[in-house]
């Protein structure tokens, strides 16, 4: 039987103003509010409504045997409560349908499990009172950051008994002769089960949906519904194979425009799976893999982190430079600090600069997807945002003094 397990991530960071030396410990906010509002209802109406009203759409459909992950960081959630509230009564529509759903993660999208155990912790723990103070639901699946992953999170993670199932990047580096299509246990004493994200299946969506130069351009619903059925010939009749396709809500209109056909596509894609694998096939959530497996699993022994980001599948799109490990690095000193000193405010302000996108900002090697970067980051260079980002450090730091 082949399940075929979709996750769709939401996150949206707070953006800092370009600042200068001059405004250390002046401005109001180093906030672009007005920036953040704008982006929040463009991406609102152009991607998150119609596209989690599509998923709504397939599920009633579908008699509720359509099912999919979603995880919304915190500093969205923040936003959307702002600036688009309707976002959030849609996902708490889809979540009461039972087929959806919500995953566990640091609530500032953060590197802090690469940084500071105490404070990834902290985020996982302060993400799950969030989703369960605003949906109900306690979640028991996690994804880290940009699915940064490695046998030491798993380790982290251990005290969170709720939280049985981890999702991760499907990395051929990992996985040597292994297959991402099966589930595997976690490293060492560590009880979870472990979900990989087929990164090209996941990828001929994500990236390649709108690459007039991909081979297989163009991509058809019925193309890759064949593309994941074929799947089922890579194991045993009777065994429980997992089809993980993960990558950004903002796929759906945001980064492939309506008139690409994203939607049209979404809309046709599980249709065709049902109609192409009938009684094979199956749309699973991520938690139900609890229910499913009951046989032993291979150990996935991961030493060095992993990533769905680049294609090297590491950290480097975070940690690749010295500018992102010193800014890093400062940004953790400043924040524990602020813990001893018992400083809310300035504490709030360092955990919302610690959201990963601000490290990416700062990126600058060359096997880096040049269009993802350009249209993630709002500053001209890498030197830029490094500098934009240490007079925000500073800042907090003399409201600090």
């Amino acid at each position: 039987m082949l399940n075929i397990v979709p996750y769709f991530q939401m996150h949206q960071p707070f953006r800092l103003k370009k600042l200068s030396i001059f405004d250390i410990g002046k401005e109001n906010s180093i906030f672009d509010n007005e920036l953040d509002k704008s982006l929040i209802t463009r991406i609102s109406e152009k991607s998150y409504i119609p596209a989690l009203e599509i998923l709504l759409n397939l599920v009633t459909k579908h008699d509720g045997r359509f099912k999919f992950g979603l995880s919304l960081t915190g500093p969205l959630i923040q936003q959307l409560l702002l600036y688009n509230p309707k976002v959030i009564d849609l996902v708490q529509k889809l979540i009461n349908t039972k087929c959806c759903e919500i995953l566990a993660e640091t609530y500032y999208h953060s590197l802090a499990s690469l940084y500071d155990e105490n404070e990834f912790i902290h985020q996982v723990n302060k993400h799950i009172n969030t989703i369960y103070s605003l949906f109900g639901v306690v979640p028991t699946t996690f994804r880290n950051t940009e699915l940064i992953y490695s046998n030491k999170i798993a380790d982290m993670l251990r005290g969170f008994k709720t939280l049985n199932i981890i999702l991760t990047e499907g990395a051929e580096k990992i996985l040597e002769w292994k297959l991402p299509i099966r589930p595997y246990k976690a490293y060492g004493k560590n009880p979870q089960l472990i979900l990989l994200r087929h990164h090209i299946l996941s990828e001929d969506i994500s990236i390649n949906f709108n690459n007039k130069n991909w081979k297989e351009y163009p991509l058809t619903a019925e193309k890759y519904a064949k593309w994941c059925m074929d799947l089922n010939y890579s194991g045993n009749s009777d065994e429980s194979l997992y089809c993980n396709i993960f990558m950004d809500l903002e796929t759906f209109g945001e980064h492939h425009d309506d008139s690409t056909g994203i939607f049209e596509f979404l809309k046709d894609w599980p249709t065709l799976i049902f109609k192409i694998g009938k009684n094979d096939v199956r749309f699973t959530l991520p938690f139900e893999i609890m229910n499913i497996e009951n046989s032993k699993h291979d150990v996935l022994n991961v030493k060095d982190y992993i990533s769905w980001n680049s294609y090297k599948k590491d950290i480097s799109a975070f940690a690749g430079n010295e500018m992102q490990k010193n800014s890093q690095m400062a940004l953790y000193k400043q924040l524990n600090e602020a813990k001893l000193k018992g400083d809310e405010v300035s504490l709030e302000i360092l955990r919302k600069l610690s959201s990963s996108d601000n490290a990416f900002y700062m990126a600058t090697a060359p096997f880096l997807d040049t269009a993802a970067f350009k249209y993630f980051s709002y500053y001209p260079n890498a030197e830029t945002a490094y500098q934009n980002f240490l007079y925000a450090i500073a800042h907090v730091e003399e409201l600090m003094a």
